[in-house]
């Protein structure tokens, strides 16, 4: 018999795949999402990924309007495109608000949301919408600001340009 758990995941990979529900490749995500900065995935993150059993497919939820997502997508490309053991699978949110609705953040529909399934279509993780450092940063400006604003918005995109992708790895 089948477990909760795992037919529910079930239900959400055949609403992912089936037709008409967005779904991007790594290539055209490349492409639309291309960045001038340099990443380098990390040589320990490497070694994690070299070690690895199995296949696991990245879901992402994202819009191309997120900032966020404009810094974190081509970091966890690149770990796909790292390894055969990796793909990834981008889910549009505004166009699936009930998939983005069973991943809410603090009961907000935060993106750029990571779900890793495995090759037998068990949920193993949820990542997001950010690292937990550029989290904690962005929480304590929109405290000092009241609210996001410009100077949220290039503080937060200044961290993303000197992380180079480190936090996201």
């Amino acid at each position: 018999e089948e477990s909760g758990a795992h037919k529910h995941n079930d239900e959400i990979i055949d609403r992912i795949i089936k037709p008409g529900v967005p779904v991007t490749s790594k290539e055209e995500l490349a492409t639309a999402l291309a960045t001038g900065g340099q990443i380098v995935l990390e040589n320990d993150v490497k070694l994690l990924i070299n070690n690895l059993k199995g296949k696991y497919v990245f879901y992402v939820i994202s819009e191309g309007w997120c900032g966020d997502a404009s810094q974190i997508l081509p970091v966890i490309n690149m770990l796909t495109e790292y390894s055969e053991k990796l793909n990834m699978r981008i889910i549009l949110r505004d166009e699936n608000l009930d998939i983005i609705d069973l991943y809410l953040t603090n009961g907000s529909r935060a993106i750029p949301k990571v779900i890793i399934f495995n090759e037998k279509n068990d949920q193993i993780a949820v990542w997001g919408p950010r690292p937990k450092v550029a989290t904690d940063l962005f929480f304590s400006l929109k405290e000092k600001f009241g609210k996001v604003n410009d100077d949220i918005i290039e503080t937060m995109q200044k961290w993303y340009n000197t992380d180079k992708g480190v936090e996201i790895q």
